[in-house]
């Protein structure tokens, strides 16, 4: 897959959902709906599927919004219990609203993650061996979730890993 930037300016995000007349809309549910398929390891969701059932299943959006906004939630791990509920919430009533917040959301997770999502980075050590330098950085992320080890040594480990 070509090297793509998901993050989107605010500004313009909510300008383009505003003035395009839900144009963008349905561009920026494809473009997130690939971007959540690199965040967990899990059942990929198509994403011209998903963006059909949105245009033409009714109220399937609103399960879209709540699916993507469970998979941030689990991503980034932040301590917000009713982001989901918001999220729905909004999808019902102010749909433009959801998608800024969870593309904000998205934000925060491109800018607090040094590798890109569609970016695999290997590392070849000694002729066929090879390591995910992704996964790696994933396990200490799980570790430190479980606080088994420390912010710090998480840190250390993944500049370790992407040889900063």
């Amino acid at each position: 897959m070509e090297n793509k930037n998901y993050k989107i300016d605010m500004t313009t995000h909510v300008l383009l959902l505003l003035f395009i007349f839900g144009i963008y809309h349905f561009i920026w549910i494809y473009k997130t709906t690939e971007y959540t398929n690199f965040l967990l390891d899990r059942e990929e969701r198509n994403p011209v599927s998903q963006l059909l059932l949105c245009m033409f299943v009714p109220f399937y959006i609103i399960f879209w919004y709540y699916k993507t906004a469970e998979l941030m939630d689990n991503y980034l791990t932040f301590d917000d219990s009713n982001f989901k509920t918001l999220v729905v919430v909004f999808s019902i009533f102010l749909t433009f609203v959801s998608s800024i917040i969870i593309q904000q959301k998205i934000n925060l997770a491109v800018e607090t993650t040094l590798i890109k999502p569609t970016e695999k980075i290997v590392v070849s050590t000694s002729g066929a061996d090879e390591i995910d330098i992704i996964t790696e950085i994933k396990k200490y992320k799980e570790l430190l979730d479980m606080q088994a080890i420390t912010k710090e040594e998480f840190d250390e480990k993944k500049k370790q890993l992407l040889n900063l």
